[in-house]
């Protein structure tokens, strides 16, 4: 699936320990038009490239577990820059309850595509 290009330079940020897994989301995102997208093998990792000055970070898939304690400070920027954000896993409780998409794992290009057309902006 090729998308329209977005033009406003949007970039995307992958946050998993998974390097196959990320470069399957980057590839999808690539696809879809998105200018920019980094991969962090964990949240530290995400807070210092947020720290950085970058295009408009337009969404985030995460994928994260309990040993990360600076998610909520993640959350935070994210939603500070009007990221829309994806949680990756098993289970949808998280992303519900923080009103977020989600990506149940394991997934499938059509699944992942199907989920970078609900949150990609409009170009």
């Amino acid at each position: 699936m090729t998308l329209q290009n977005l033009t406003d330079g949007a970039s995307g940020l992958v946050v998993s320990r998974n390097f196959v897994e990320a470069e399957d989301i980057a590839d999808a995102l690539r696809r879809s038009g998105f200018a920019n997208v980094q991969h962090c093998r964990n949240v530290r990792a995400a807070l210092d490239a947020l720290a950085e000055p970058n295009a408009a970070l337009a969404v985030a898939f995460l994928s994260f577990d309990g040993n990360d304690d600076q998610v909520e400070v993640l959350l935070a920027l994210l939603h500070k820059a009007e990221a829309h954000t994806v949680l990756i896993g098993d289970d949808p409780t998280l992303a519900e309850n923080l009103g977020t998409a989600f990506l149940r794992r394991p997934f499938s290009n059509r699944d992942l595509d199907r989920c970078i057309e609900r949150v990609r902006p409009v170009p």
